[in-house]
């Protein structure tokens, strides 16, 4: 039995935020999406740890264990935070698999 695999890209380009691109490597774990592993394109402003601890923060994480709630409140310079970003795409993927 194969398990199934995707990559689901995010543009940021239009919004007030460092990190534009995001890629995330899915598999999927019974009725859930696991993150194998996340992309965040380098960017010449923001900080480079952020996305170096988002990225290990959430490899091979289950998308229904992120707390999008607490994600939505972190703050930035920018108006929209790293985490505001990873919120939102993880509710992306979350509806996409439901």
């Amino acid at each position: 039995m194969s398990m199934k695999k995707w990559t689901r890209e995010f543009d940021m380009e239009n919004e007030d935020t460092c990190k534009k691109q995001w890629v995330f490597h899915l598999k999927q774990a019974g009725q859930t999406a696991v993150i194998e592993s996340l992309d965040i394109a380098p960017a010449r402003q923001g900080c480079p740890g952020h996305p170096k601890t988002i990225q290990a923060l959430v490899r091979d994480m289950p998308v229904d264990r992120l707390d999008l709630d607490a994600l939505q409140q972190t703050t930035c310079m920018r108006r929209k935070s790293c985490g505001m970003n990873l919120a939102d795409c993880v509710a992306a993927i979350r509806a996409a698999v439901t």
